[in-house]
């Protein structure tokens, strides 16, 4: 058998509002997205993430930043938008649905642009930015 050696694969800097974000959950690069751990984000963002169950199990997730609800359910490649203005309610399709990695419940970045955030994803250099454009 001949071993070769392989290029390890870079983490991925995650950055809140120019502040690198520091969690014991990593951000997961996946072949399609990056997975955020949505908890961690969330509560640096001053968003607010709650798991509602039915009958003790996991029904759905909710988002809620500045105005906008984001319901994400389990296994699904899709979540709903609920804004307070005009646009309503709107479902938005995902490249993956929500996951889970070392024990968090992960989201692909795409999902927080729906709260109005700017996002933006760097894979030459492994960088996520997530700016709130009110700050």
């Amino acid at each position: 058998m001949v071993y070769k050696p392989v290029q390890a694969k870079l983490g991925t800097d995650v950055y809140l509002n120019g502040e690198l974000f520091q969690s014991m959950y990593p951000a997961v690069e996946t072949p399609k997205t990056v997975q955020l751990p949505i908890k961690a984000i969330a509560a640096v963002l001053g968003a607010k993430f709650e798991v509602h169950k039915a009958e003790g199990s996991l029904s759905y997730y909710t988002l809620k930043y500045n105005n906008r609800t984001i319901t994400i359910y389990p296994n699904e490649a899709h979540y709903q938008k609920t804004s307070m203005d005009e646009s309503g309610e709107q479902l938005i399709e995902l490249s993956e649905p929500i996951n889970n990695y070392s024990g968090a419940t992960t989201v692909p970045f795409e999902v927080l642009r729906s709260l109005g955030l700017n996002v933006s994803w760097d894979p030459e250099k492994a960088r996520l930015s997530i700016d709130d454009v009110d700050k």
